[in-house]
């Protein structure tokens, strides 16, 4: 952070004498400061929009060139990853998912340490919608091929092409084609799916490794529950009598905001009583105006809560 304070006048200094040359017999120091932009980028989302400038004129070039290394590759997709969580619509503009693409599918030299995590780029910018870009990833069985074995390391604690995956990051990736009934139905068709977020949403023994695995449990109890509201969900009513009561007990409150609507979907006639009822006290003045509403239904269902 006290980085960024300076980064504004870093950013233009790496401009002006690396990225504007983009001098490939520089490549250590062209390397080392692709990797400082992708460290600011993972732990200060505010500096992202400091870095965009800098996406078409460097990194689509790193991304297309032969010349660039597959580490120095490999970190500018890392850095795009981190930016897609903030600045969205400015990569999709750039269109930064058809050099990715390009990568992916049309480029047999580049290794899997050069690819990084172009997928899920892609998927974080197109994936909530069907769209030609994902459409192209799903035929080429991006769920079987990427989507799976990116989860299994991320579970395992396993390298996954020269990184080890966070959670968040592995989870969303399945949150997002979880919203769209084409991707979910495409991600249900691989059998590996519904346990690996099952397990994904289990908490593990131990302390956290990272406090952001708390919002990856979310994020895979969210994809579940996507799939669930379309009925591609097998199992899914043994998982909310199993499963989602210690969910309920979490500490995390979106966890427990995202299982007591999955309970809630099962459990649509008691929910519904609830709510007569609360209805009934307030209108027979047992109730202050407004507890109910403002303080009681969000406090039982959070998904119910006035905007």
């Amino acid at each position: 952070r006290m980085v960024l304070r300076f980064f504004d006048r870093v950013a233009a200094c790496f401009r002006t004498r690396i990225f504007e040359r983009l001098n490939w017999d520089h490549l250590p120091l062209l390397e080392s400061a692709v990797l400082l932009c992708t460290n600011i980028a993972a732990v200060c989302p505010e500096g992202h929009r400091l870095l965009v400038p800098l996406v078409q004129p460097v990194c689509l070039r790193i991304i297309t060139s032969p010349k660039a290394s597959e580490e120095l590759r490999g970190n500018t997709i890392t850095l795009l990853a981190n930016l897609s969580m903030t600045v969205a619509e400015e990569l999709r503009q750039l269109r930064v998912a058809d050099a990715l693409l390009a990568l992916v599918l049309d480029s047999s030299e580049v290794a899997d340490l050069g690819r990084s995590v172009a997928e899920s780029v892609v998927i974080y910018l197109h994936g909530q919608n069907q769209c030609v870009e994902v459409d192209r990833l799903v035929q080429a069985d991006v769920v079987g091929k990427y989507c799976v074995p990116l989860m299994e390391s991320t579970l395992r604690g396993a390298e996954f092409r020269g990184m080890y995956p966070y959670l968040m990051y592995s989870a969303r990736v399945f949150q997002v084609l979880a919203r769209s009934r084409a991707y979910a139905s495409a991600l249900v068709a691989d059998s590996r799916v519904v346990p690996l977020l099952m397990e994904a949403t289990k908490c593990r023994n131990g302390p956290v490794r990272m406090e952001s695995d708390l919002d990856g449990r979310q994020l895979a109890l969210e994809s579940l529950a996507s799939l669930a509201s379309y009925g591609l969900f097998p199992g899914a009513q043994q998982f909310v009598q199993e499963d989602v009561p210690a969910l309920l007990a979490e500490s995390h409150s979106g966890i427990r905001a995202v299982a007591v609507e999955l309970w809630a979907s099962f459990n649509k006639i008691f929910v519904m009583s609830v709510l007569l009822t609360g209805h009934r006290l307030e209108a027979t003045r047992q109730l202050p105006p407004g507890v109910w509403r403002f303080e009681v239904i969000p406090f039982l269902f959070p998904f119910l809560a006035p905007a």
